[in-house]
């Protein structure tokens, strides 16, 4: 089967059959075409029959020499290897060439958070803004992932109904994985989007978030209005490795910090893997001081000597 052929037929099962995102499905699309793309420079026929262990490791190898970061390679591997599990299943091919590839190690770096103290001056500032309309914006924005935790795209997909102010609850209808959950709203962020819903323009679409002409808030908008940026440059606290992304860590690590167990953030976050929840378990030196007074053991709960 042409690959080109296989590829439609793949995406069309992503999208009718499995019931995946449009998100989900552009982005296995854009890694299939990147392997389309590789073939047709190396000259190979493009082919399923083509599509070898050997070609994989080839591919492999030629995107970690252009730089590629290891998680990068691993998706479009994992793709590739999904559409080949797919040709298996309707009779297409009878093995998955990608089994047998090897990928570069990634590198175990701890996310980026911000400290209590940074997460306040953030907050503090998030509406700071020539136009008050986008300063209300901008703080339910940024109070939303800080006390939610959600993803920016979860974000974005926001509509009206799923904020209830008054039972104090935020519904994620589709987060990754078409998988939803409810999480609680707190005063702060509850107030900081009731703001917003005051100012919010009399616009033909129900998103939470209102972007340039009046058109739903998305992704380029969010990153292309520096709305993150600014706030956190007025905040201090735009270093190395922090990012918009970072306030979706910093709700983990600010709740294990307060003792909130990892199965409540996990259902906050949407994990599917409890795994991915223990990442945050990476608490500084004070933190861990700290815990270790608790200890059985130590002098503070030795009993009396005689």
């Amino acid at each position: 089967m042409r690959i080109e052929q296989a590829a439609e037929q793949f995406l069309q099962y992503l999208d009718l059959e499995r019931g995946c995102t449009a998100r989900t499905v552009r982005a296995y699309s854009s890694d299939v075409r990147r392997c389309i793309a590789y073939l047709d420079q190396e000259a190979i026929e493009p082919d399923t029959e083509e599509i070898t262990t050997v070609v994989m490791r080839q591919y492999v190898s030629w995107m970690a020499r252009e730089g590629y970061k290891p998680a990068t390679i691993a998706r479009r591997v994992s793709t590739v290897s999904s559409m080949c599990n797919w040709l298996i299943g309707y009779g297409y091919a009878t093995s998955n060439p990608c089994r047998a590839v090897a990928l570069p190690k990634k590198r175990k770096r701890l996310p980026a958070v911000l400290t209590l103290e940074e997460a306040r001056r953030l907050l503090a500032v998030a509406d700071q803004d020539a136009n008050p309309v986008k300063g209300f914006r901008n703080r339910a924005v940024i109070a939303t992932l800080l006390f939610c935790g959600v993803r920016r795209s979860e974000l974005l997909d926001l509509r009206l109904p799923d904020v209830d102010l008054q039972a104090r609850w935020l519904k994620v209808q589709e987060g990754k994985g078409m998988k939803g959950r409810s999480i609680p709203l707190l005063e702060e962020p509850a107030d900081a989007i009731g703001d917003w819903l005051e100012f919010r323009p009399q616009v033909d679409h129900d998103r939470l978030f209102v972007g340039i002409a009046e058109h739903p808030l998305g992704i380029k908008g969010l990153y292309g209005l520096g709305l993150f940026k600014r706030a956190a440059q007025r905040a201090g606290v735009l270093r190395e490795g922090v990012t918009l992304h970072t306030l979706r860590h910093t709700f983990a690590s600010l709740l294990l910090q307060q003792g909130c167990n990892l199965m409540s953030i996990k259902e906050m976050m949407g994990h599917a893997d409890l795994s991915t929840t223990a990442q945050y378990l990476h608490l500084d030196a004070a933190h861990l001081q700290s815990a270790m007074q608790c200890h059985p053991l130590g002098a503070a709960h030795a009993p009396m000597g005689r």
